[in-house]
């Protein structure tokens, strides 16, 4: 149950962001990108508390990819 609802919600952030980056709001952009971490932190946390070794490691992997794209579009403004 709290697998899907992460899963669902951390879905719904992501459809959410593509529907945000057609309107010219930065602070909606960046409301979301942090939500997206904690997301990810969150559902990464309960997968590696559970001892779910691979789901914990495929939502580290994809919170590492954020954090990496992240930083590198920060950097380029």
């Amino acid at each position: 149950m709290v697998f899907g609802f992460l899963i669902g919600v951390t879905a719904l952030n992501g459809i959410c962001g593509l529907i945000i980056s057609h309107f010219d709001r930065p602070a909606w952009n960046r409301h979301r990108l942090v939500t997206g971490m904690v997301l990810s932190v969150a559902c990464a946390a309960v997968f590696i508390l559970t001892r779910q070794p691979y789901a914990g490691i495929i939502c580290l992997a994809i919170l590492v990819v954020k954090g990496l794209l992240i930083g590198k579009g920060e950097s380029l403004i």
